[in-house]
């Protein structure tokens, strides 16, 4: 009867030294562990460092993008607002121009009808007595004076335009 406990005893002995190496193991490898310990903190601040690093950085062109927009946004207003202020100065200058076209269109209609009375004028039948051509004589003057008038005023016009 022996035999069996010492089979026990051998298997249980053999198990504790089991245990015990790889206690001895895991020892050796935590005392590994804690060797190289900082070795691994001062790669680990190297890391650490390197990002804030990279984070001001990151921090610094976000602030300079940022920057830029509020620049840029700035000066798409001011260029909106010039737009709309030239775009006033062209609405008034087409309808002074319509206005210029308008006098201009009318002033050349009484400039035809001017020219048709004075030719109307010259080929009627010649006035027979004295007082009938000073009549005409004034008639035709005050017509070509007017002509005259209108004449100026369409150049003038015609170089606003």
């Amino acid at each position: 009867m022996m035999i069996p406990n010492l089979r026990q005893f051998r298997r249980g002995t053999a198990l504790l030294a089991l245990l015990a190496l790889a206690g001895c193991a895991s020892y050796i490898d935590a005392k590994r562990e804690v060797a190289n310990a900082p070795a691994a903190i001062r790669a680990a601040e190297v890391r650490r460092d390197a990002a804030l690093d990279a984070n001001a950085d990151l921090r610094t062109q976000q602030a300079e993008a940022n920057a830029a927009q509020q620049s840029l946004s700035r000066d798409v207003g001011q260029t909106e607002a010039q737009l709309a202020q030239v775009q006033a100065r062209l609405k008034k200058a087409k309808s002074a121009t319509a206005a210029q076209r308008a006098e201009l269109a009318k002033l050349s209609k009484r400039q035809a009808d001017l020219k048709r009375d004075m030719d109307a004028m010259n080929r009627a039948p010649a006035p027979k007595t004295a007082g009938e051509v000073g009549g005409r004589q004034i008639e035709l003057d005050n017509l070509r004076t007017e002509q005259d008038n209108l004449q100026q005023q369409v150049d003038a016009l015609q170089g606003a335009l």
